[in-house]
């Protein structure tokens, strides 16, 4: 086989390669660019609470129905506490369903994560590899065999850059959108006895508090 021919072969394989690779990356490209529009910074918001319910059960199965109903969803569910994505405008609404509920906040603690400086350096890479990309296309019907092998080789390398970028584009666009909230759920009944016992009896026979007076009025003497 020819030169010439091998090197047509070669362009035609490098226009599959273009279609099957370089295509969807620019389509995600441009979704990215799209979710890049949302307002600044790039803030992740996160709260963690703990909360006092009557039926713990029934709370976290409400708040999972709350995440739902207001586009979000729960990612862990148990007696103990339910982790949940919403939507971050609706996190005060959330902390008033807890209300509602009739259960008690013991402690709220809201956190943000900047995710600001991470989504710049994310875009800077890929409009780099982008130009990059540009630049290859502009050669390729002059290059020769072996210049065709190395685009090849380039193309899909910076094809895998491109989607792995823009792939963490998205998961930061998704981890501002929707805020995560831990709540952590008790009863409100105790979980220490009023008296705990003494493995030693004659103790027990003691009144300690009246005890303790007295060596106080003593020591005062």
């Amino acid at each position: 086989m020819s030169d010439s021919i091998l090197m047509r072969t070669r362009y035609l394989i490098l226009i599959v390669v273009l279609v099957l690779f370089v295509g969807p990356v620019w389509a995600n490209d441009s979704s990215a660019s799209e979710e890049a529009s949302d307002p600044e910074p790039m803030l992740a918001m996160g709260v963690t609470m703990q909360v006092i319910a009557g039926d713990p059960e029934a709370s976290g199965e409400r708040l999972a129905e709350f995440a739902e109903s207001h586009g979000g969803y729960f990612t862990y569910r148990s007696l103990d506490s339910v982790v949940l994505r919403i939507p971050a405008e609706h996190v005060a609404g959330l902390r008033r369903e807890v209300g509602q509920l009739g259960d008690t906040i013991i402690t709220y603690n809201p956190s943000m994560y900047d995710y600001t400086e991470e989504y710049i350096n994310l875009e800077a890479a890929v409009t780099s590899r982008r130009e990059a990309l540009d630049q290859i296309l502009q050669y390729v019907e002059t290059a020769n065999v072996t210049a065709t092998l190395a685009f090849e080789r380039e193309l899909r390398s910076l094809s895998q850059e491109i989607d792995a970028y823009t792939g963490r584009q998205r998961a930061i666009v998704n981890e501002v959108r929707y805020a995560s909230v831990t709540v952590g759920l008790t009863t409100r009944q105790s979980t220490i006895p009023d008296k705990i016992p003494s493995s030693f009896g004659w103790i027990n026979t003691i009144d300690l508090y009246r005890f303790v007076d007295e060596i106080r009025y003593l020591g005062a003497q």
